[in-house]
Formats: C-alpha cells, structure tokens, sequence
C-alpha cells in the first residue's frame, strides 16, 4: 500500500493524480495475477486424467483444463518477439545505428528471445479466445437462418460470421455494423412423395371432369 501522506509529501500537486493512477493499475495487476493462480485450480478449469504407476496400478490426477497449448503459447511468444527485434532492427538501419556488431548483436540465433507466458496471462488469452468462438457461431447461426437454406452451418457462413466479428472487434467504430442481404429468392423445397401423389390425383380428377362436361 502507498503511503498517502508520504506521497502528498515528495510528490508535485501535479503529479499526484498520475501516480495514483498508475499505483491503483500496477495493484490491479497483482491481485488479477493472484485472482487467476487460485482460479487455475477450480474443479471446473480442471480434468481428471489417469496415470499408470509403475507397478501396473492406475491413479486419478487433476489437471488443468487448457484451451490451448502451452505449446502454442511459446511459439507466439517467439513471433512476437523475433517481430519486436526485427522492427527495431529496421529502426536503427534508418537511424543508421549499429546493431549486429559485437557490441549490439541483436537477438542471438544461438538463443532467441522467448517471453515467459505466466498462468494468468494464458487464461487471460484462453478467455478471449472462447469468446471470440463464441461470437462467430452465434453470428455464423443467424446468417444460415437468415438465408433459409440449410440445415447446418456451411463454411461460408462461418466465413462471413469471422469476417463480422473481426470487423466488429479489430475494426474502426462504425454506426452500425455490417448488413448481409441475400437477393436471390430462396429454393422452393423439394415436394414429398405424398403431396406429388395428392396433385396427380387432383390433376387426373379435373381431366375426368372436363372429359365429362365436353361428353354432356
């Protein structure tokens, strides 16, 4: 905690309102990280795996229900980083600024850089990826209504839900988002083998009465 009145002490008047700011953000920090090491262990972001002892025996173990790979959490860490290093690299050849001399190497091809990915920064991730699923299957479902014309959602669908949501996320705020409207009319469906029956049925009927008034 900060000392309020140490701080109305050392600190300008002019300052105050940004240091406070920025203390109460790197307290945020802290306590999100330590609310998401407890969470990690909740029964519901967890799965029961079994493991073979050595003696033959099987146990139970709980492990944490991930989303996605730590795996794949490493290999963007190192594309963000290679592109970090590469934009600064560009950056000091326009500067003219030596980098790759024995004094500024650069990132070492021996040992590249790799960002360490805490436990709460992946369910951070994890998160927003599910809601992002989320939103394009929602959006996916309502144009396949929309067109009336399957059953399930096609890969165009699902095209054009991910197109709106990036728009609606990534995208410069707009009024309103995009319209997708279908011209084309929609297919008749397919008739039954019981209604093509009813209409030759109806079809002979009215034959036989015209047959019968032009006989009269």
């Amino acid at each position: 905690m900060v000392n309020v009145s140490k701080v109305r002490r050392d600190v300008d008047l002019s300052r105050r309102s940004a240091f406070f700011v920025i203390e109460s953000a790197h307290r945020n920090a802290k306590t999100f990280d330590k609310l998401w090491r407890i969470a990690r262990n909740a029964p519901f972001l967890q799965k029961r795996i079994v493991k073979k002892n050595a003696d033959g025996s099987s146990r139970r173990v709980m492990r944490p229900n991930r989303l996605v790979s730590s795996h794949a959490f490493k290999i963007l860490a190192s594309g963000a980083a290679l592109n970090v290093a590469n934009t600064l690299k560009q950056d000091a050849d326009t500067l003219r600024i030596p980098i790759g001399t024995p004094d500024n190497p650069g990132e070492l091809r021996s040992a590249a850089w790799l960002p360490g990915i805490g436990a709460p920064t992946t369910h951070l991730f994890e998160q927003f990826l599910a809601a992002y699923v989320q939103q394009s299957v929602m959006k996916a479902v309502d144009i396949k209504n929309s067109f009336g014309k399957h059953h399930k959602i096609t890969k165009k669908c699902m095209q054009l839900a991910m197109q709106a949501t990036n728009e609606s996320i990534f995208g410069t705020g707009m009024a309103s988002g995009p319209v997708i409207q279908d011209t084309n009319k929609a297919a008749a469906p397919p008739a039954s083998k019981e209604s093509k029956k009813s209409e030759a049925s109806k079809n002979k009927a009215a034959v036989d009465d015209g047959a019968a008034e032009a006989s009269v």
